[in-house]
């Protein structure tokens, strides 16, 4: 089956949107935790090979993925006004980017003026 994603993400936002957590992305990969993470958070650069299982296991096209990118370090959209409190289907995709990112809950819902349970019945 043809691959048909067009716009590149880093590795991490790639990660979240296929739903896989840290261990599970580790696993397909058969490596640990650990290098997961290096490869996530740009601190290791596969080599080709790797490369390739990576975006295979993402389901995308080897350029499709941002490689060697910490997605803690891009820049993030700001959130659109609003009021405290009041979630818009705008402020929400927002908070998902930032989530995707790699912010902390916390900080995503104290933006919102929510509790961080209340994001969680959002997400």
């Amino acid at each position: 089956m043809p691959k048909v994603e067009t716009k590149t993400r880093t590795m991490m936002e790639w990660r979240k949107a296929r739903g896989l957590s840290v261990q599970e992305f580790a696993d397909a990969l058969d490596v640990s935790i650990a290098q997961a993470s290096n490869y996530l958070y740009g601190r290791a650069e596969p080599l080709v090979s790797r490369a390739i299982k990576i975006a295979e296991v993402l389901g995308v096209r080897v350029e499709d993925v941002q490689w060697n990118v910490d997605p803690r370090t891009l820049e993030l959209p700001p959130m659109p006004p609003g009021e405290p409190g009041v979630v818009t289907p705008e402020r929400l995709e927002i908070a998902k980017v930032w989530l995707n990112r790699g912010m902390k809950k916390t900080a995503v819902a104290r933006e919102l003026g929510i509790t961080r349970q209340t994001l969680y019945k959002y997400l």
